[in-house]
């Protein structure tokens, strides 16, 4: 999964919507838990404006020195 992120987010911040989009329940409850380890690690950061809205991942201190 990192990998596929780390290919959309050379540039610019991506939607966690994004990610997800066609997914089944089950799948974007993965893919938001790899994020939460992903921001532990702080190989992307995620922002909120406030509950229940849009999710920004964004590169992170230590993306491209990310040990998986």
């Amino acid at each position: 999964m990192f990998v596929s992120i780390k290919k959309r987010l050379r540039n610019n911040n991506i939607l966690f919507s994004e990610l997800v989009h066609g997914n089944n329940r089950k799948q974007v409850a993965q893919k938001f838990y790899t994020m939460l380890v992903l921001k532990k690690l702080q190989a992307v950061e995620l922002s909120q404006d406030g509950p229940f809205t849009e999710m920004f991942l964004s590169r992170g201190p230590l993306f491209d020195n990310a040990s998986l």
